[in-house]
């Protein structure tokens, strides 16, 4: 899921916030950083990925599903 209108939030994070304090509101959350990355957290399965340039312009959601890993189509 991805929206980039300021109407809806994850933990608080909005479109508009700025960078230090969306890092300080999904940290508080229990997501890390992954992989060096400044803007990719995670926790346990879900994935959040925040967009922009010097604010949150866009925010992505995803998970990634263990049952269907392994799945064949």
């Amino acid at each position: 899921m991805e929206f980039s209108n300021p109407d809806y939030s994850i933990y608080e994070v909005t479109v508009g916030t700025q960078w230090d304090e969306a890092n300080e509101m999904l940290l508080a959350h229990d997501f890390k950083t992954v992989d060096q990355s400044d803007h990719v957290y995670q926790n346990g399965e879900y994935f959040i990925s925040l967009q922009g340039t010097n604010r949150v312009e866009r925010i992505q959601v995803s998970f990634i599903d263990k049952d269907l890993r392994d799945r064949n189509y």
